[in-house]
């Protein structure tokens, strides 16, 4: 199957969660498919199409990310092991997943369901 299956190995490495926020497809079938692969530097900003320029990124992430290029324009080079991380933490940055309104509303919610004893 893993032959069959274009980019399994970036979905493998990865650990079918997303790089950016860390959702998990893992266990679930419904949660893998709203996992995509995103190009960190995308290859319309001369990106390659290497795998060590896939990440696993969800639909939400790799949307909001759109053509971003954390590299600044060094794209069409190929992503060294050693800067794959920091290319990741600059789209972090440029998603501010955990500073955002969505993430306050939902961490509100959940401390709540907690509290109330219902998860």
């Amino acid at each position: 199957m893993k032959q069959n299956w274009p980019d399994w190995d970036v979905y493998e490495r990865d650990c079918c969660t997303c790089v950016y926020c860390g959702f998990s497809g893992i266990n679930n079938f419904n949660a893998w498919r709203q996992l995509a692969i995103d190009h960190l530097i995308p290859t319309c900003r001369g990106g390659t199409n290497n795998h060590d320029n896939k990440v696993v990124a969800c639909h939400r992430c790799n949307t909001l990310k759109g053509s971003y290029d954390p590299s600044d324009g060094w794209g069409s080079l190929p992503v060294p092991k050693d800067l794959k991380d920091q290319l990741i933490l600059k789209v972090k940055t440029f998603l501010n997943i955990d500073g955002s309104e969505e993430r306050k509303d939902f961490d509100l919610m959940m401390g709540e369901l907690r509290a109330e004893g219902r998860c």
